[in-house]
């Protein structure tokens, strides 16, 4: 199933493993932050699995930042990288994030330019979600 919110798509690939994909050249707000709590609250009950498509180049908020994944029930998250740019956002934010020791993993198709960072994270998320207790 597809969704979309007023930033992202959120692809369901499974009942507990989630793709978002953040539009074009946005800077991710609070607003959207919450927007996508919600939508994670209102369609999942128990651990989920977030994979983090960066197709698209964006950047957070300082409010976003502060409180993107904070949903109790995100046991993983892989991002995909295409390019430098979102790496280095993607550090920025696990950096400003540490504290809270996200259970994070990135997978890079910088070089290889292939699918296989892509299932590998996909992988990695399925492997995570096993290991979850269910709260």
């Amino acid at each position: 199933m597809q969704y979309s919110l007023s930033f992202a798509t959120i692809k369901v690939h499974d009942e507990n493993i989630v793709e978002v994909i953040v539009n074009e050249d946005i800077e991710v707000s609070l607003e959207m932050v919450e927007e996508a709590d919600l939508f994670f609250e209102q369609t999942f009950t128990g651990p989920i699995g977030i994979l983090v498509n960066k197709i698209n180049l964006y950047t957070y908020s300082f409010e976003a930042q502060l409180t993107i994944a904070s949903h109790a029930d995100i046991k993983g998250m892989a991002v995909v990288q295409y390019n430098t740019s979102g790496h280095t956002v993607t550090e920025k934010l696990s950096s400003v994030r540490a504290m809270d020791k996200w259970n994070l993993a990135t997978f890079c198709a910088i070089e290889s330019g292939s699918e296989l960072p892509y299932q590998q994270a996909m992988s990695w998320l399925q492997q995570q979600l096993a290991l979850a207790p269910i709260s």
